[in-house]
């Protein structure tokens, strides 16, 4: 009577099947203990990322605090900006990591205004050319304060770009157009906007329609055209009107 287990090729083959079936539970375990292993890894990493951000978030806020505090009239004026320039680069299609860096940018547009003299910040007398030239320097100021900020080398930029006029006749080199970083192009509209949105030491807060105004007949000289659009859109669908500090 003849069996195929007589064949020593069968044997061998059978062996070869069983090593084969043993080697792929042992890969399948490993994927598995590895894929386990990257997930715990993976939630690790997002944990400390957040607790990474909401410590540079605490700490942009704080100062920004502080800088805001020298002018009553400014309160909670940065962290307004900072909403209105993460929900324009939301607008422009900056991905979320972009967007949280264009938040952090406005917050930090002013921090050179802890070198300015009070008397100068909260006088509601026109200011003199000589106080004019003072004010100025708020932006070459914070751009010296934050050139060690080096996880976001860029925030030095929006410190002293913010005030650089679309036609170039801004302050303090004179940038024009495409010359002007965007960040700062996008800081420099949200803070506008809501310089005239606030009430002032000198003047009270203006109304919705001649804000509009204000910014159309700017586009081009002093502001991005492109981003006036997105300001004045921001402005129709009530997302100014929901932003507090």
């Amino acid at each position: 009577t003849y069996s195929i287990l007589d064949e020593p090729l069968f044997i061998i083959l059978l062996v070869l099947l069983i090593i084969t079936a043993l080697l792929l539970v042992v890969f399948a375990s490993a994927e598995c203990a590895a894929k386990k292993k990257i997930r715990i890894e993976t939630e690790q990493y997002r944990k400390q990322h957040e607790h990474d951000s909401d410590m540079i978030d605490q700490a942009c806020r704080t100062f920004a605090n502080f800088v805001d505090a020298k002018d009553p009239y400014t309160k909670g004026h940065s962290v307004r900006v900072a909403r209105y320039a993460q929900e324009i680069s939301r607008r422009l299609g900056f991905d979320e990591e972009q967007q949280r860096e264009m938040y952090y940018m406005g917050l930090m547009h002013d921090s050179g205004k802890v070198a300015i003299p009070d008397s100068i910040l909260d006088k509601q007398a026109p200011l003199t050319p000589e106080e004019r030239k003072i004010i100025e320097k708020h932006t070459t100021c914070g751009a010296a304060m934050l050139s060690d900020f080096s996880s976001m080398p860029s925030i030095k930029d929006i410190a002293l770009y913010h005030h650089e006029k679309y036609d170039g006749s801004g302050y303090p080199c004179g940038l024009a157009g495409a010359a002007i970083p965007l960040s700062a192009r996008i800081v420099c509209i949200a803070d506008s906007y809501d310089a005239m949105a606030s009430d002032r030491c000198y003047r009270p807060k203006f109304p919705a329609a001649k804000i509009k105004s204000e910014l159309e007949q700017c586009a081009g000289t002093q502001f991005d055209p492109s981003i006036v659009k997105i300001m004045i859109s921001m402005i129709d669908d009530g997302f100014t009107s929901g932003v507090t500090a």
